[in-house]
């Protein structure tokens, strides 16, 4: 868990270094809160992610905490959600 942790940060690193955002990491909640069903507002409320973070991940970085809490919801890996396609729940 460590040494993903630490790929992670490094990942979001060089994302903040850039100023990009996570496009990406958005479309793969799009995906698995469609197929949950859950809206991306209901899964902060759950997670404790305060409202209206999870919609700015596409312009800013989101933390790896925040990234472990989604990625806890869906059971799935902080990895997956940065993929190229979404994981499937």
């Amino acid at each position: 868990l460590d040494h993903n942790l630490k790929f992670v940060n490094t990942v979001l690193g060089f994302f903040q270094i850039t100023e990009r955002g996570f496009p990406m990491i958005l479309t793969n909640i799009r995906i698995l809160c469609s197929k949950k069903p859950v809206s991306i507002a209901k899964l902060e409320k759950i997670t404790g992610i305060s409202n209206g973070t999870i919609s700015k991940w596409d312009v800013s970085s989101p933390t790896v905490e925040n990234l472990q809490k989604v990625a806890n919801f869906f059971d799935c890996t902080v990895d997956d959600l940065l993929k190229e396609n979404a994981p499937e729940e």
